[in-house]
C-alpha cells in the first residue's frame, strides 16, 4: 500500500525557503568569490596604470634633459 505519508514533502515542516536559500547562496558562492578577485585585479591593475602614467611623465621630463639647449639656459 503506497500512498503519500504526511509527514515528508512540504507537509513536513521543514523550513523549505530557507533550506533553498540556503542551497542557492552556497551555489552564489563560487561566482562570488572571483567577483571579489575580479575587483582585487582591476584595483591592481588601476593602480599600475597609474604608476605607469606617473613614470612616462618623469621620462618625458627627463627625454628635455637630452638636448643642449636645456642646459644653456641655466
Amino acid at each position: 500500500m503506497s500512498g503519500i505519508s504526511l509527514g515528508t514533502g512540504l507537509m513536513s515542516g521543514l523550513p523549505t525557503a530557507d533550506i533553498i536559500d540556503q542551497l542557492m547562496a552556497v551555489e552564489r558562492r563560487p561566482l562570488m568569490l572571483i567577483q571579489q578577485r575580479n575587483d582585487r585585479l582591476s584595483a591592481q591593475q588601476d593602480a599600475l596604470r597609474e604608476v605607469n602614467a606617473k613614470l612616462l611623465a618623469v621620462k618625458l621630463s627627463a627625454n628635455g634633459f637630452t638636448t643642449n639647449r636645456n642646459f644653456r639656459s641655466f
